[in-house]
């Protein structure tokens, strides 16, 4: 476990943002890896040098003084030649128009400085490419875009970093680094405890052990989905038998507003056979408002249709077009790239307009 996990509330980018810092103005070895990761971002091994006048400023000022919108970008870094604005993100999603005034901004003090800017958003490689997609909506003549670089890369760094930073500057600065190192696996990395404990996914509610694990579970697949507008988490039922999120277009309003929506959670079949009684799967439940058909990328493997025995059907009235599928939970879930891989259909439902009815 990390010494940094023991630091009181969640706010990871700012503590993450913290320790980046530190490294970066303090680590030679940490520094020199990570401008040679910008370098390669844009193209060129040696565009981003180490030299005297570099700096890092945290929680650089991206609006006007006594303005009520008091943006904040992460780091501003500034070389011989550049200035380089960099956001991380983990389980946030960005703001509306947040990367559009980050840029801006970036832009207008590197004019003051006659260097040139350049923008990159570190994100964990589950997000990349739809932050790579928010990006190359941004038309800037000025501002140069640093596209893949991502919390795996820079593990990749800290990797190689910590076989030689013990001799090469410090036992504190190895101490210091193996911890961050850990801090950042545990909110990229590996589903703590899913080897051990995927069995409870099918477990009756009433085993406190199981609701505990899979509302735990929701919570990782909730960070994924942050990109869309959601309602809090809801369980029900008596004795309770599910517990879910709704997630629905983030340009709508509402979920019945949006004409499309997702619920993903876990339910405890309904079925009087015995051998399905008590036992709780992995449900997404898809809703339109129109008659069209779903997408067909929705059925592939990891989607199957609910026999009808297990069907619960508390969810949403019936006038809405409503289809349900149980999802196979398999070993590719146990970090959080396998299980945005798997929900991948699911957010191209959100995002792609369904396919008429032939």
């Amino acid at each position: 476990m990390s010494i940094f996990s023991k630091l009181p509330g969640n706010r990871y980018e700012e503590t993450v943002s913290a320790l980046f810092q530190y490294f970066f103005m303090n680590s030679k070895l940490f520094r020199r890896d990570f401008l040679r990761l910008l370098s390669r971002s844009h193209g060129s091994e040696s565009i981003f040098t180490d030299n005297e006048t570099i700096s890092c400023i945290l929680e650089y000022r991206t609006s006007q003084e006594g303005s009520p919108d008091v943006g904040r970008l992460d780091m501003l870094i500034t070389t011989d030649k550049a200035v380089i604005g960099i956001e991380s993100k983990f389980d946030a999603a960005l703001g509306y128009g947040q990367h559009t005034k980050y840029i801006e901004a970036v832009t207008k003090y590197a004019s003051t400085v006659a260097k040139i800017p350049y923008f990159t958003i570190i994100v964990p490689m589950f997000k990349a490419a739809d932050i790579t997609n928010k990006l190359g909506e941004i038309k800037s003549k000025e501002c140069k875009i640093l596209e893949g670089v991502t919390w795996e890369l820079i593990n990749k760094i800290l990797d190689d970093c910590l076989k030689t930073i013990r001799e090469e500057e410090s036992e504190e600065m190895y101490y210091l680094m193996r911890h961050f190192k850990q801090y950042i696996d545990t909110s990229i990395g590996a589903i703590p405890g899913f080897e051990e404990n995927k069995d409870l996914f099918s477990k009756p509610f009433a085993i406190p052990a199981a609701e505990k694990f899979r509302q735990d579970f929701l919570n990782q697949i909730y960070k994924i989905m942050s990109a869309y507008t959601t309602g809090r988490q809801g369980s029900g039922g008596k004795p309770t038998n599910y517990v879910g999120t709704t997630f629905h277009p983030r340009d709508s309003d509402s979920v019945l507003d949006s004409g499309r929506f997702v619920w993903i959670g876990f339910i405890e079949s309904p079925s009087r056979k015995p051998a399905h009684q008590g036992k709780t799967y992995l449900v997404a439940n898809l809703v339109l408002r129109d008659g069209t058909s779903f997408i067909d990328g929705i059925k592939n493997g990891k989607f199957e249709s609910i026999p009808e025995d297990d069907r619960n059907d508390y969810w949403y009235p019936r006038a809405l077009k409503n289809e349900r599928y149980l999802i196979e939970i398999d070993k590719s879930w146990n970090n959080m790239s396998g299980i945005a891989t798997a929900l991948k259909p699911l957010m191209d439902f959100l995002d792609e307009a369904a396919v008429p009815t032939s």
